[in-house]
């Protein structure tokens, strides 16, 4: 999974070459609240693995949309105003697992 924020808005969609393959990304504007994240990424193709597709692991889908939450916060309030920022990958892991749920192994911050 991948997530960058950049404008006005922030966008989510499958990591890696899913997204420049399906062109599976979903926007929300900024700030953006809990109906409209998750509102967002029901509408991906990538939706059906969170949810658990063909006896995968459920995704911690609350804690991925308080991490998206926090990150659009974070973007809105970072001086100098970055033009855009991107998570990639975002590993999010089942409810109750040991450690956070939510991880960003990397963060590339494109200037203003």
């Amino acid at each position: 999974m991948a997530e960058a924020a950049g404008g006005d808005g922030r966008g989510s969609g499958g990591g890696g070459i899913a997204v420049e393959l399906y062109r599976d990304i979903a926007y929300v504007p900024l700030p953006a609240d809990r109906g409209q994240i998750l509102c967002a990424l029901q509408r991906l193709k990538l939706w059906p693995l969170l949810q658990g597709f063909r006896g995968h692991p459920k995704a911690d889908i609350d804690a991925l949309v308080e991490a998206a939450m926090c990150f659009g916060s974070a973007f809105l309030s970072a001086q100098p105003a970055p033009a855009e920022i991107e998570l990639n990958p975002v590993f999010v892991r089942p409810p109750g697992s040991i450690g956070a749920s939510v991880v960003a192994v990397d963060m590339l911050v494109e200037p203003a």
